[in-house]
């Protein structure tokens, strides 16, 4: 399953291509409330933004976990739905949108991620120009 949040949709048409490149379902995390300030800065300290539903994992044996990079970290309701799914037996992968893709920013998320039990066995962060998204890079995740 690819679980996803988007503000602007960059992450939302990666995590679109991802879906139909890996056969998977596609669900989106809707935070509740608060600008985008708020969220940089929640981002920032990391807090949490709750959402209005998290998905059900329950018989999904990989979940691919897209977020665009605030400050450097994923964001505030990415890290909600992290904070509060099992991901035990299952792999988890991590697509990261931002403006200078750069593998510092992923380390930095899988580090965080790792700090909250999740084992990340891939990951990729990359700048959709213009809407364009390199389907190969993709294939490879």
């Amino acid at each position: 399953m690819v679980v996803y949040y988007s503000r602007s949709g960059s992450t939302r048409l990666c995590a679109e291509a991802l879906a139909a490149e890996k056969g998977e379902g596609l669900f989106e995390l809707k935070a509740k409330g608060g600008s985008m300030i708020s969220g940089v800065f929640k981002s920032i300290c990391g807090m949490k933004t709750r959402v209005e539903s998290l998905p059900e994992l329950t018989g999904e044996s990989a979940v691919y976990i897209c977020s665009p990079v605030w400050a450097g970290r994923f964001t505030p309701a990415v890290r909600y739905f992290v904070n509060n799914s099992d991901f035990k037996g299952k792999t988890v992968k991590l697509l990261l949108t931002c403006a200078t893709p750069s593998d510092e920013y992923a380390r930095a998320c899988e580090k965080e991620l790792a700090r909250l039990g999740v084992a990340v066995s891939d990951s990729l962060a990359i700048c959709p120009k213009g809407g364009e998204i390199d389907k190969n890079l993709l294939r490879g995740l």
